[in-house]
């Protein structure tokens, strides 16, 4: 493994920006993973799709469970089951705190078709049967709810695709990125003298201005 080069770096440190609606996300350190085996055959994947379609997810290593622990996944690449297995794109949550570990993968979806949850695991029962109708490559799960942290009035983009071949995903980058809790702003006080006090020499010079209803916000926003 070898660091990221610094292009990289900026462009998946921006993502995370973007997925968190978090500005405030650094990415302490990141790592290509790509093993050349696995990149040879997700290209050659790629280049049997339908649809040249091909699209970021962020999995969070905490979540990596046997038999696709994260030493498995970046020797041999994910075990994929009858059943699929599903990423997520768009959106993400992640906690205030330090060292948050992520594995960037890079997924061949091709032409995606829309299913709900039940379909998928009512096609499967079926012995030999496919989920994916003919003429599709992987399916977009429209029933797939984003993380709890979004809030209205902005939907945000939130997708998860469930694919069926093992090299349609391919494990690019491990991350450990800090996300610091924004810091809280503190009301300013009211009585005279004091609020005088705590004032901005600028502001106290305009004199024209009254402060007697001002006061800061004290709830986080996120």
């Amino acid at each position: 493994m070898i660091d990221l080069a610094p292009l990289d770096r900026a462009r998946l440190e921006h993502q995370l920006q973007l997925g968190c609606d978090r500005p405030d996300i650094r990415l302490r350190a990141g790592r290509d993973v790509r093993a050349p085996a696995l990149a040879a055959r997700f290209e050659s994947h790629c280049a049997r799709l339908r649809e040249p379609r091909v699209l970021d997810s962020f999995v969070e290593v905490a979540l990596l469970k046997a038999p696709n622990t994260l030493e498995r996944v970046l020797t041999e690449g994910f075990r994929i089951a009858p059943r699929g297995l599903v990423f997520p794109h768009g959106q993400l949550q992640l906690g205030d705190g330090l060292a948050h570990r992520l594995l960037h993968c890079r997924i061949a979806v091709g032409r995606a078709y829309g299913a709900h949850g039940g379909e998928v695991n009512a096609a499967t029962s079926l012995p030999g049967s496919s989920p994916v109708p003919v003429g599709f490559d992987s399916l977009r799960l429209l029933d797939a709810r984003p993380p709890p942290s979004a809030a209205p009035p902005s939907p945000p983009y939130y997708s998860e695709f469930c694919v069926f071949h093992p090299d349609a995903v391919l494990p690019c980058a491990l991350l450990v990125c800090d996300l610091r809790a924004p810091p809280v702003p503190r009301a300013l006080p009211l009585d005279g003298e004091t609020r005088a006090a705590a004032s901005p020499p600028s502001a106290r010079a305009v004199g024209t201005v009254s402060y007697t209803h001002l006061t800061l916000p004290t709830k986080r926003i996120v």
